[in-house]
Parts: C-alpha cells; structure tokens; sequence
C-alpha cells in the first residue's frame, strides 16, 4: 500500500490524465490525434518532472525528452524507448506546423521545477506560468490554425490562470511530496504570511498525521491554524488574480470557429469551476486538497458545447 505522500501523488496523476478523455469529445475526430500527441508529450514531461526523489535523475529523463524534440526538428530517428511520445507527434509537428519553440518552452519549465522550489515575486511566477502553461494553449491553437498574436495573448490569459489554479489546488501536495511552493512571497509577505513558514507546518502536520499521534499535543494543527488568516488572504488574493485573467481569455472563444471553441471554452469554464473549489477552501489548502467539483465541471462542459463562437468550419 502506497506511503500518503504516494497515494496523494497518484491521485494528482490520475485526475491529470483524465482530462485529455474528458474533452476529447468536444475535439473534431480528425484533430483528435494531434491532440493526443501533444497531450503524450506532456504527460511524459510530467511524469519526469514530478517523480519525488533524486531531481538528477528528473532532469536526465527531461533531457532525453529535450534530445528527443530535437531530433524530430532535425529530421533525425529518436530513441526506441520514446517512439510511443515522438511518433505520433512527429505526425502533429509535420501535419500542423507545431512550433519547436513551445516544446522547448515547455522544457525549461520542467527543469526549473528541479532547480527552484520558491518564488520571490509574482512577476517571477508569472514568467514560470509563461513557459509551463501557456505554450499548450499556443499549441492548442495551432492545431486549430490560429496563431494570430491577439488571439494568442487571449489564451495565455486562460492557461496561465489555469496554471495558477492548479498550484493553489495542490498547494499541500506539492510542499509534501515534491518541497515546492507556488506562493509568491512578495504577495503573501503582503498579508502577513511566509510561505516558508507555512511550508514548515505542513510538512510537520503531516508528520503528525502520519504518525497517528493523537495524545501529542497538537502542535503542527496549533501552527496551521495560527497562519489560516494570513493564509486566507493569501489565497484570496491569488485567486482573484487568476480569476481577472479567466475573465480576460474568455473572450477567446468567440473569436474562434466552432470546431477551436468547444474545447478553448471547456478548459476555461473547467478551470474556472475548480477555482471557485479553490477559494471556497482557503485556509483549508494547507490540510488537504479539495476535491473536483463534478458538478460543476458536468455543466462546464455542456456550456462548451453550446458556447458563442466565431465564423468557420465547425
């Protein structure tokens, strides 16, 4: 049976992958592998950079993934072992024009997160969001033929608020299982918190958790709840960040044909939902990561179906 820390990492993975099947039914059938290939990409880039343990060995398995883009842009035979990612990726890029600079982008941002555990400001982590979140949406795009530079800046918008809920949602995992911290300390020094202060009572509450101590004197609950108002504010603040730029992107999909509306309005009105979870929970992060809104998410995805789009094939 898997350690906490394990099980919390593959409830994380698990809900991971289930979002390219989710929407794919909003995806045309014959964009449907590009998706996929982008989407394999991805989830072999994650997989590498989110492993808990050695970070050498992280940024090995990165770097072959990066040796692997670079011999599908040099027309070159990669390696046996990850001809299941670049095969059918190596179709997409040759089929769609895919960008190299967004994989690379894409890259960079894996291996930051073996190198730095902690953000000093938010513009720093915005530049992170940047190279994590916002090439898939540029890829995304792509597929759909669009790459004009307003529609583009309408979908970093929503990938980066993407990126930022996603962070908050799994502030507590990622502190215990991979030591990362997405709080920017600039915004949360501002509301009296220190993300590494908060990261330190985490990291003994679950201890105590573990050890199932129930005649020790509450200690790591007495820090939590100590750093809940300040914690609150942080994250109210966060939230209402990546809820401006939510509000910004949704612009996007009625500046799309039908056929790039459906899923760009499926990944904002998803994303949007869970961060709504996000903010009811507030302080509450720090012990345990809220759940999906299934609910929520269910009517997400029938307003994409139906969402005002633009002029275009469907």
């Amino acid at each position: 049976m898997p350690d906490a820390p394990t099980a919390q990492t593959d409830a994380r993975t698990r809900g991971r992958r289930e979002n390219f099947p989710v929407l794919s039914w909003l995806v045309p059938r014959r964009l449907q592998p590009a998706y996929a290939a982008v989407y394999r990409f991805c989830r072999a880039a994650d997989d590498a950079a989110d492993r808990p343990g050695d970070p050498a060995e992280n940024l090995q398995r990165l770097a072959e993934l990066r040796a692997g883009v670079a011999s599908l842009y040099g027309g070159l035979p990669g390696r046996a072992a990850d001809r299941a990612v670049f095969g059918p990726l190596g179709a997409a890029v040759r089929g769609f024009g895919l960008p190299r600079a967004a994989f690379d982008d894409l890259l960079d941002a894996f291996e930051q997160d073996q190198r730095q555990s902690h953000y000093a400001t938010w513009e720093d982590l915005l530049g992170y969001c940047r190279r994590s979140a916002d090439p898939v949406g540029r890829l995304v795009l792509k597929i759909h033929g669009v790459e004009d530079a307003e529609r583009l800046a309408l979908s970093d918008a929503t990938c980066t608020a993407l990126q930022l809920t996603n962070n908050l949602q799994d502030l507590r995992p990622d502190l215990l299982t991979l030591g990362r911290s997405y709080l920017p300390e600039d915004v949360a020094n501002r509301h009296g918190l220190d993300p590494r202060a908060l990261a330190a009572a985490i990291r003994r509450d679950a201890g105590s958790d573990a050890a199932a101590c129930r005649a020790c004197p509450p200690v790591a609950g007495a820090e939590l709840r100590a750093l809940a108002a300040p914690l609150a504010a942080t994250v109210a603040d966060l939230a209402a960040r990546a809820r401006a730029l939510f509000e910004a992107g949704s612009a996007l999909p009625a500046r799309l044909p039908p056929r790039a509306a459906r899923p760009v309005a499926a990944f904002g009105l998803a994303g949007a939902a869970v961060l709504r979870r996000v903010a009811e929970a507030g302080p509450g992060l720090a012990r345990r990561r809220p759940p999906p809104p299934r609910g929520a998410l269910a009517v997400a995805l029938l307003k994409a179906r139906f969402t005002p789009h633009g002029k275009g094939s469907p």
